[in-house]
């Protein structure tokens, strides 16, 4: 049966139902279930509505709905689709003999992959930009540093991008649950898309040119927020500075050594037990004090705000999340609990408005400290079943990556996994609501470790827990590129790397390239040796202070990039193939990256290396600093 709609066409079929809708002349949405009805929808990572004009044409074997961009001929019997554009090029097909299957709460969808197709997006996964001949899985995780490099990891931006020659179209996938994409790993020819739950949303984006593709992307998931300038400047931290005198002494070397310093972070041991919303007055006695001195001198403070709330008879955050029935539920409709720094804790339903708005009102008493940025960490949710504890330091065991956990969106029970990969993002949307509440008027800044499609418009991100190692140096790049290409553009990887300690050849050559980054923070973790940049000895703190007084004079320019990101949703960094798209060995480069469309960087990214090898597109020329 097809039913005619305002922007589409409903098909009807014995083994579920299609919607297809023209949202624009370049793109349609697919949505498919086995349900006889339509599930209300989980994911606002969308914000782009349908509203194109379309033609539809009903032949004898075969019906044709196309826009003045993009034509989708279906096949009579079961659901198939073929993809043109108006010139008659064939842009995507099934697989034969393969098509869509939904089974026991799981679905398929089977397309063909071209000879010459390569693949790239994904956000954040570490590997080669072309992710053709791999596996990608998305489930929101924290991955820690033991096993940085695997997938899946800390957020899922499912966006892909697939590139014949100078033609470009996307596919992003709007499903929020596990998810993953198999780019010819098992068949060289077989695009294969696997997920849990009763419904595939997704929608296919047409270029033609990448260019266009990206900022196209863009219009259907939003552009970057902008951020204070400030925030675009040196952040120092590491897991942790204990005390109120560290951080006055970090400010006081930092002016000593001639060191620009925009922000300093504060880790979890600034808190009261590692309770959210409090400060350890032992180790912090005058946190307002403090934040008003550093200020005077162009420092902000940023504090961390985990999504966990201790369960206490004596803690008041979480008595007023109780009583407002805003917490996670686990099974039996009972309050999910999973241990957490503090200990048990339980977690706020960021799903609920209401639960957004009361996670919002906590956040006044660290604005009334004078904190200016909120850093959200643990939330993909992190969270462990045991865990050893001396003193300060904290050692998680067994950790949970399949919570039997619950929430309530729409005024429906809905499981966790079917949602996990938006949790990160809604503690930043309610994170965002309250600046807006306590800092009218001023632009935030939050930092979220976990995210999905859309998290641009509310936070920047970085790449987790790495290690002080070259590889994790040279690998910054790809994840920083790959991110940038999936409209996350306000994203850096952690100077120096966070696990292990950082040698001095290391610090000075993450320097120099981080010292690009958007996002540009110095990170460390417990127990590592400082990795301040005067620790290494005068030649590296001359480095340092060469390319840390280098990124504000590029402050200028690099705030005109946020602007344009803010925008068109074109990255700040990018490959050589976006500028360059009929160079064939564009494609090729991994270790250079175009800041804009015309500043090229090519860091020195080997242990030992004096020299490199630098290739230069048709119009660019060389500039050495």
């Amino acid at each position: 049966a097809l039913e005619q709609k305002a922007f589409g066409l409903e098909l009807r079929y014995y083994s579920g139902r299609v919607l297809i809708e023209a949202v624009s002349p370049k793109i349609f949405r697919f949505r498919l279930t086995a349900k006889s009805e339509w599930e209300e929808k989980i994911s606002d990572a969308v914000i782009l509505k349908p509203g194109a004009d379309f033609k539809l044409e009903r032949k004898l074997d075969r019906l044709i709905i196309s826009t003045s961009h993009l034509r989708v001929i279906i096949p009579e019997g079961e659901f198939r689709f073929e993809i043109y554009d108006q010139e008659g090029r064939l842009l995507s097909q099934d697989f034969p003999g393969a098509g869509v299957r939904f089974a026991s709460g799981e679905f398929q969808l089977h397309r063909y992959i071209f000879p010459e197709e390569e693949f790239y997006g994904l956000g954040d996964k570490y590997s080669f930009l072309n992710r053709r001949g791999r596996l990608w899985t998305f489930w929101n995780l924290d991955v820690g540093w033991k096993q940085y490099k695997r997938d899946p990891r800390y957020s899922s931006i499912p966006f892909l991008i697939s590139l014949r020659q100078e033609l470009a179209v996307g596919w992003f996938f709007d499903h929020p649950g596990w998810l993953q994409l198999d780019l010819g790993r098992r068949f060289s020819s077989l695009f294969s898309i696997y997920g849990k739950g009763e419904e595939l949303d997704f929608y296919f984006l047409y270029g033609p040119s990448l260019r266009d593709l990206i900022q196209l992307y863009a219009q259907l998931v939003g552009t970057s927020y902008l951020p204070p300038l400030w925030a675009l400047g040196y952040h120092q931290s590491r897991y942790s500075y204990f005390t109120q005198k560290k951080i006055e002494e970090l400010g006081e070397e930092f002016e000593k050594n001639q060191l620009p310093l925009s922000a300093i972070h504060l880790d979890i041991h600034y808190m009261e037990k590692f309770k959210v919303f409090t400060v350890d007055k032992a180790r912090f006695p005058d946190l307002k004090g403090l934040s008003k001195k550093l200020k005077e001198k162009g420092i902000y403070l940023v504090a961390i705000v985990d999504p966990g709330l201790k369960v206490s008879k004596n803690y008041s955050p979480y008595l007023r999340a109780r009583e407002n029935k805003i917490l996670c539920a686990d099974e039996k409709e009972e309050e999910y609990q999973a241990r957490l720094w503090p200990g048990r804790c339980a977690f706020p339903d960021f799903f609920q408005k209401s639960a957004q708005e009361f996670w919002a009102e906590e956040h006044k008493f660290l604005f009334e400290q004078g904190i200016e940025g909120i850093w959200n960490d643990m939330n993909e949710p992190s969270f462990w079943k045991s865990e050893l504890r001396f003193k300060d330091l904290v050692i998680p065991l067994r950790g949970e990556e399949n919570p039997k956990m619950y929430h309530r969106i729409n005024n429906k029970k809905v499981a966790h996994s079917y949602c996990r990969n938006l949790y990160g993002q809604k503690q930043a949307q309610a994170t965002v609501l309250a600046f807006k509440k306590f800092k009218p008027g001023k632009r935030h800044f939050i930092l979220s470790r976990s995210g999905f499609a859309g998290i641009q418009r509310y936070a920047g991100v970085w790449t987790g827990d790495n290690l002080s190692r070259f590889e994790y140096l040279s690998g910054s790049i790809s994840q920083i590129i790959s991110l940038g290409l999936c409209g996350v553009s306000f994203c850096g990887a952690d100077i120096g790397g966070f696990a292990l300690n950082c040698s001095s050849e290391l610090f000075a050559r993450w320097i120099e390239l981080g010292a690009f980054y958007p996002f540009c923070r110095n990170h460390t973790a417990i127990k590592t040796r400082a990795q301040e940049p005067y620790q290494f000895g005068e030649e590296v703190l001359n480095i340092a202070r060469k390319y840390l007084k280098l990124r504000y004079r590029f402050m200028p320019t690099l705030y005109s990039l946020f602007w344009l990101t803010h925008k068109t949703g074109l990255p700040i960094w990018r490959p050589l193939f976006l500028e360059f798209p009929t160079d064939p060995q564009a494609r090729k480069i991994e270790d250079q990256v175009l800041i804009g469309d015309s500043l090229l960087l090519a860091p020195v990214v080997e242990k030992k290396a004096r020299r490199r090898r630098i290739y230069l597109p048709e119009g660019l020329s060389l500039i050495h600093i």
